[in-house]
């Protein structure tokens, strides 16, 4: 095997060098002795843009104040947010409810099968879960269940509503 003239180069090169690298200890030591300059992960640097542009939480003086930051940010989440690009006739126009029927569970609470329409034109079932003898205003969750195969009729559904 024959080696190239520029290997062979190389390695006397290499050679010459290396007793040079060796007396200069102090260089080493000195270089091994620097700290690293570690660069922040992609990550990092996201955060840190990130946080930097969080506004500082002012807590609101009184209730009343509380109550008029609470509608400001839900008008501009529906504005910015919910909204966006969305036609107007979509969110002013005569919404409907469709009320079907009535089943009685006999557990404390009946359900309320509905159809409500979402957009012009286009409806979305859904079930309301209401406890028998209400008597006052209670909060209420409407879950619009069925994206799936066997949809509202799944136990973990049906747990969930009650």
């Amino acid at each position: 095997m024959e080696i190239s003239r520029s290997l062979k180069l190389i390695l006397i090169l290499q050679l010459l060098w290396l007793p040079n690298a060796w007396s200069d200890a102090d260089w080493v030591a000195k270089r091994l002795n620097e700290p690293l300059e570690v660069k922040p992960s992609h990550l990092e640097q996201i955060s840190e843009f990130l946080i930097s542009r969080i506004p500082p939480l002012v807590l609101p003086s009184s209730p009343e104040a509380w109550t008029a930051e609470a509608q400001s940010l839900r008008d501009r989440i529906l504005e910015e947010v919910v909204f966006k690009g969305v036609p107007d006739n979509w969110r002013e126009g005569n919404h409907s409810v469709t009320w079907g029927d009535t089943i009685e569970t006999g557990k404390g609470y009946k359900i309320k099968k509905l159809y409500y329409e979402c957009l012009p034109g286009l409806y979305v079932s859904a079930l309301l879960y209401e406890p028998d003898n209400l008597t006052e205003k209670v909060p209420a969750i409407l879950n619009v269940n069925g994206h799936n195969a066997p949809g509202k009729s799944r136990d973990v559904e049906q747990i969930r509503c009650i």
